[in-house]
Formats: structure tokens, C-alpha cells, sequence
């Protein structure tokens, strides 16, 4: 749950290159091939005292837990973190050494997060290998009580979502929280939302459906929320996580006095962001979904469930265990669509869907549904994924997804652009005659890229306005062509009072390109 915001294997991550590059520069990754683990270049740390890292003892393991119609051949991959106390850099040092020996002996591959305040990981390996190695884990005093989110790899069970590499990055935070970094967790003497078990915080999003005093916050990336959301759920279209407390900011009049309800893929994210939401005072009650949208699905998902989607703790009382389906006997799931994940199974059912469509989920190009994420499909500037379908991802050069454009530079007539930087294009007027937008859709996109302008101040941010501005212009300009201008007006000056601002101008539209069969022809055929 937004453990790779930087480059990992044959492609990029979605954040834009010189994001990426920057944190590169701030962290250094250990990678290696799991057939030569003792490649794995050395990291230099400071002397210092022995710390807690002492506690990973490599005694005797528990027996694994078996879980349900699994094989030992079978591969799957789990997602976990805990944040808890580390020491310095050279205990989190040793934590990492150890991590390789055990990860390298079991045979897994995958990503890993370490800092002084925790871990934070997604491994594929042999159901037995996972089991073993959460066993381990078990047996560390550090690591005890972690609840682990399992998921099949796939139809083909030799099929690696890492390509057979394990890399571990030592960093400062195990989950980049950008301004969010002095918020701290409940686990590390912090004081975060309540953590709600799924059927609770299905509760609540009922609620919030009745009632205007509650608010369901969805804290992903907006290639996450493309495939998959709560119904009802504000989507604060964020390119990263580190922007989510400027449109709290931004929004912070909307939120005031407000039960925010967040949720994210696994949970971590949200440890952060309820405490920071908590520690600006702003809301009369701030609480989390425990274990994310991955526990809700095992919870509430039939077609998940089916699909292998689980989770596990050995110990530290209730969190992590099942709800008897007794229970929820009649209760609908309130999530549509596909749990988006950051290995190379993206957004297939395997990694957890509802089993109901999601509209939202569409073609860029010719508007159809579609929730597949394809690894080369990203946007040449931004890097950020792109939905195409089969048909039209054809058209586009995906050959290079991870090619560089300097500024000025010439990109491929197919490259493939999000639609943020098709309106900054030099032929924007061709994309708006393909797209058959009304006047009132041009004039919500104008009132949100204006808003999130203003919110561009201060030092490092002209660039960021400068572009905001340019795509608002060629729309005024468009509406002023229609005889639009005063109705634009008008709604620049209600906006404010009324709608959410997000951060990225994506809007849902009804309307299509004028080639394309409408989406609820595609539906009912």
C-alpha cells in the first residue's frame, strides 16, 4: 500500500520522473537477483549502540497456519506493515540484512520498506514459503501481531509479480507521507482515528449516505480510484499521497465539524492521515478502515473471497480475523470495482474485486469500460497510468514507457498523454471536437483547475500554476466561443461554496467521443 512511489524493475512508477528521481537521491535501494543474493551491494551506516533489531532471534519458528484450498505449489503474494520502533540506522541496517537472508533462504522476491519507525512490505513466494515466512516473523519481538493480506498471483502459478527480484530500501518513513512525516501513528505514541472493523465502517458509508455530517475520504492516488472506490466516497484525485494535506487544506471549510471516515489499499496510508486530519482539529470524529479496502473485500466480497483474498494474524487480539458470513448475511458490498496494487498484477481481479462494475473505470481514448492497468501504459510526461483498452492501446507507442522527454522536446505523434497533459498539447482543439462535451462539464472543469491555481502559492509551485492556468484558459476559450462566458462567471463565484476541489481535472463525463457506442449500450449488450 504505496510502498513504490520510485522506479521499480523494467518500469515506472506513476509520479512524475523528477518526483521519482528526487527520492531516489534521499534513499538507497538494495537490489539483487534472488539466484545471486550475496550481489547485494553494502549500505554504510554510522556507528552506533545495538538496538532492537537484536530481537529477530532465529530460534525455532510456530507451524504455519494453512490457509483455506491452498496448495504448497501455489504462489501468492502478501502485503504487511507495522510501524514500531527500530533504533538508529544501524539497527534498521540489521533489520534489512536479516530480511534478505530470511527472504532469500524462503525464496521470495518482492518490495520492502525500512526505517527507524517500521516495515513495510509486499512478498510473492510458495504458500508454504509465506506461511514460513510469517511464522518467522511471529517470532521476532518486533514483529509480532502483524496482520498480512494474502492474494493469488494468478491462473499461472509460477508467474512472479516481481520478476524473481527482492528489493529493500532503507528509508525515512516506510510509507511516503511528505508533509504528513511529523504525524504520528497511534502505534508510535500518536494519536490516529479510530480503526473500524469492516463491518463497522460499512456501517458508517451506509450512514454517510443518509447523512451530511459524515464524510468518506478514499486517501489513493487517482490511477487507484480509476478502477475502484466505496460508493459515495470523495475522491480527492491526488497524483501522490504527499498531497493530501493541501486538499484537506483546501477543502478544509467542507471537512470542519465532519465525522471523516478514510480508507486506503491495506491501511498504512491512513495511519498518517488520520493523525494528521486529528492534529489540525478540524473534524468532530476522524476514523480509518483496518486493514483497508483488502479486509473489507475478504469481509464483504464473494468473488474475492473466491479469489484467495485473505488476511492473517497470528496473534494481538481480534484484528485480522474473519467475520462469520452469518453475520453480513444480506449486506451488499458497498465497494465496486478492483483493488488496485503496486506489483505487476495492477488492477486484475486476482488482487481483489467487489464483483459489481464500476463506472468510473473507462477507456481514455474512445470512453468504453475498461479496469484493466497496463504497466506500459502511462502517460510520456507525468508517467502516471493511463487506462486504454485493447482496441485502442494499439495506436499508442507503449514500446517505452519509461523514456524520458526533456522540456521542449519532440514527443512521438502516438505517445501516449493523460488527459491533463492532452489539454496542454499543442492540438488540445482537436482532442475537445472529439470530445462531445457540454458547456456545463467544461465549466465544472474550469471552476476546479482555477481552484487548485490558487492553491498553487509559494516557492517551487509557479510552474504547477503556470500550467493549471494554461488549461484554463483554452477552455474559457472555448466556452467564451459558445456564447458560455457570463454563465462561467457566475459558477467561478459559487464554486468555492459548493464543490469539492481536487487536484487532478479529471472529471467523469456522460458524454463520449462521437465514434464510440455510449457506455450503457456497452452494458446492457
Amino acid at each position: 500500500d504505496g510502498l513504490f512511489a520510485t522506479r521499480i524493475g523494467p518500469w515506472y512508477s506513476p509520479t512524475a520522473q523528477s518526483r521519482a528521481n528526487g527520492r531516489d537521491r534521499k534513499a538507497l535501494s538494495l537490489k539483487w537477483q534472488m539466484t545471486d543474493p550475496a550481489s547485494s551491494p553494502a549500505r554504510t551506516a554510522p556507528d552506533a549502540a545495538a538496538a532492537p533489531a537484536a530481537a529477530l532471534e532465529q530460534g525455532a519458528s510456530p507451524q504455519p497456519d494453512t490457509g483455506p484450498s491452498q496448495t504448497v505449489g501455489s504462489r501468492e503474494v502478501i502485503l504487511y506493515y507495522k510501524y514500531v520502533e527500530l533504533g538508529d540506522d544501524e539497527a534498521v541496517k540489521r533489520v534489512g540484512e536479516e530480511q534478505r537472508r530470511v527472504c532469500a533462504e524462503l525464496g521470495l522476491s518482492g518490495r520492502m520498506r525500512i526505517a527507524g519507525e517500521g516495515i513495510n512490505g509486499t512478498l510473492a513466494g510458495s504458500t508454504q514459503a509465506l506461511e514460513q515466512y510469517q511464522a518467522y516473523m511471529e517470532n521476532s519481538e518486533l514483529f509480532k501481531g502483524i496482520q498480512y493480506k494474502w492474494s493469488r498471483v494468478g491462473d499461472d502459478t509460477t508467474e512472479d509479480p516481481f520478476n524473481g527480484e527482492l528489493a529493500i530500501k532503507y528509508c525515512s518513513e516506510i510509507t511516503s507521507t511528505g508533509p504528513m512525516k511529523r504525524s504520528k501513528p497511534t502505534a508510535l505514541g500518536g494519536t490516529g482515528g479510530t480503526h473500524l472493523r469492516p463491518a463497522e465502517f460499512h456501517a458508517v458509508v451506509k450512514q454517510a449516505e443518509q447523512s451530511d455530517d459524515i464524510v468518506v475520504i478514499d486517501t489513493r492516488n487517482h490511477y487507484e480510484t480509476a478502477v475502484g472506490s466505496f460508493r459515495g466516497a470523495i475522491d480527492p484525485k491526488i497524483r501522490n499521497f504527499a498531497q493530501f494535506p493541501a486538499w484537506v487544506d483546501a477543502n478544509k471549510e467542507k471537512l470542519r465539524g465532519k465525522h471523516i471516515a478514510m480508507f486506503c489499499t491495506g491501511g498504512i496510508r491512513c495511519e498518517k492521515a488520520s493523525a494528521y486530519v486529528k492534529s489540525i482539529g478540524i473534524a468532530k470524529e476522524v476514523s480509518q478502515l483496518e486493514g483497508g479496502i483488502h479486509s473489507y473485500l475478504e469481509a464483504f466480497s464473494a468473488p474475492a473471497k473466491e479469489l484467495g483474498v485473505r488476511t492473517k494474524k497470528l496473534s494481538g487480539g481480534p484484528t485480522g480475523e474473519p467475520i462469520p458470513r452469518g453475520e453480513l448475511e444480506g449486506s451488499d458490498c458497498l465497494f465496486d470495482g478492483i483493488n488496485f496494487q503496486f506489483d505487476s498484477r495492477f488492477s486484475k481481479p486476482e488482487v481483489g474485486e467487489s464483483g459489481a462494475v464500476y463506472r468510473a473505470a473507462k477507456c481514455l481514448h474512445c470512453g468504453k469500460p475498461h479496469t484493466e492497468t497496463r504497466k506500459n501504459a502511462v502517460c510520456a510526461i507525468c508517467k502516471d497510468f493511463v487506462l486504454l483498452c485493447d482496441q485502442c492501446v494499439t495506436s499508442f507507442d507503449t514500446s517505452n514507457p519509461a523514456a524520458i522527454y526533456p522540456p521542449g522536446s519532440e514527443l512521438p505523434s502516438n505517445a501516449i498523454r493523460c488527459f491533463e497533459h492532452q489539454l496542454l498539447d499543442d492540438d488540445w482543439k482537436t482532442l475537445l471536437g472529439e470530445l462531445n462535451l457540454p458547456s456545463d462539464v467544461l465549466v465544472k472543469h474550469v471552476c476546479a483547475l482555477r481552484a487548485m491555481e490558487a492553491q498553487c502559492i509559494g516557492r517551487g509551485k509557479h510552474k504547477r500554476r503556470r500550467t493549471l492556468g494554461l488549461q484554463a484558459e483554452r477552455l474559457e476559450e472555448l466556452l467564451e466561443s459558445r456564447g458560455e462566458g457570463e454563465t462561467l462567471q457566475k459558477a467561478l463565484a459559487e464554486h468555492s461554496k459548493s464543490d469539492w476541489i481536487p487536484f487532478v481535472p479529471a472529471f467523469e463525463w456522460e458524454s463520449r467521443r462521437t465514434d464510440t457506442v455510449p457506455v450503457d449500450a456497452v452494458s446492457a449488450s
